[in-house]
């Protein structure tokens, strides 16, 4: 190690900061398209989609302009949760609510695509919170790294948020469930 003293770093950069809030305003848009469908079909289901979009939002903008552990730890907390809830109901259903929540909904493009936002949120948190040892003087190739990959994950995620918000237009796909009704939005099922 050339003498050089090893300092702890705990935090997100900045660039690590703009990943959080754009997957989290990425999983925000998407779950805001399926609140009105929800509310109509059962108005808790309805609500709970609503409060996550304020939630993820919010969250995002305290990643950006107030990050702090505890930024972290909600985000991860919420972002674990929300996947957590979304394979209980494309798995086995919801053990509440109407009969169509009780049984497993089909996968969708824009589930897939949402968990891997939240996903990657989470992960970003997940590595924040875990003292990383760094050399003193090595800071800089560190920090370059981070801001690459963290710049990737960025782009990506805006290309996959861009890219599904034309595809219902380009597909024709829908959203149902299993009574049948369907609406043309994000959330794409087969």
């Amino acid at each position: 190690m050339n003498g050089d003293r090893m300092v702890v770093r705990s935090t997100a950069g900045p660039v690590a900061r703009c990943a959080v809030a754009s997957t989290l305003a990425g999983a925000a848009l998407i779950h805001a398209t399926v609140v009105g469908e929800h509310l109509e079909q059962w108005a808790p289901a309805g609500l709970f989609f609503l409060v996550l979009v304020l939630l993820e939002s919010a969250l995002g903008v305290l990643a950006l302009l107030a990050w702090s552990r505890l930024t972290a730890i909600l985000v991860l907390v919420t972002s674990i949760g929300t996947v957590a809830v979304w394979a209980l109901s494309r798995t086995v259903g919801m053990p509440f609510g109407p009969a169509d929540f009780r049984v497993p909904e089909a996968v969708g493009t824009a589930d897939l695509v949402c968990g891997g936002l939240e996903l990657v949120a989470a992960a970003v948190c997940a590595f924040s919170l875990t003292p990383q040892p760094v050399a003193a003087g090595s800071g800089r190739l560190d920090h370059r790294t981070t801001r690459a990959v963290s710049a990737g994950v960025v782009v990506v995620s805006v290309a996959m948020v861009t890219a599904l918000a034309v595809a219902p237009a380009l597909s024709g796909e829908q959203h149902h469930h299993h009574d049948g009704a369907a609406t043309t939005h994000l959330t794409l099922h087969r």
